[in-house]
């Protein structure tokens, strides 16, 4: 069916905000504030952003607590991060306390110590570690989002 658009109503490129909301979430799961902040950078309206949104949580395409669940998985497993960067990185991604808390739950004290252990043995870390190359370490790993009474833990089992 062919319909005339008045120049204020004419279509977008790439197609509504639910089509363009679906071809992100194909890629990966995205935090509601991910989408709308995406959807208000091309263009569309606030008020058919949040009826967009709220249709692909009310169709299960969307849920904040599933696209934390991914990130945390991914950052711990893939990427070798630590809790605190974690974390910070759900916050900047505009997801409560709550949410949060739920999905880095399983990142325990025991966890971490388990991950500052592999990340130092992929990197073939010898014993004892110099204290040069201890206060290199202690940095990155810092960097890396780890707490510091861990990575001293670590490192000082290392020595």
């Amino acid at each position: 069916m062919n319909r005339r658009y008045r120049d204020d109503e004419a279509p977008r490129p790439g197609g509504s905000a639910r089509l363009v909301a679906l071809r992100l979430l194909g890629r990966r799961d995205y935090t509601s504030e991910e989408l709308r902040r995406k959807l208000t950078d091309r263009g569309f309206p606030a008020e058919e952003i949040e009826s967009t949104l709220e249709r692909l949580r009310q169709d299960g395409f969307q849920d904040d607590a599933r696209a934390a669940r991914a990130y945390v998985q991914s950052a711990t497993r893939v990427k070798g991060r630590g809790p605190l960067r974690i974390r910070q990185a759900l916050k900047a991604r505009g997801l409560g306390e709550d949410t949060i808390a739920t999905a880095t739950a399983d990142l325990t004290a025991e966890h971490v110590r388990d991950a500052l252990e592999e990340i130092l043995t992929r990197r073939h870390i010898v014993r004892p570690v110099p204290p040069e190359e201890r206060q290199r370490l202690f940095r990155h790993l810092l960097r890396r989002g780890f707490p510091a009474d861990a990575i001293l833990e670590v490192l000082r089992r290392r020595a």
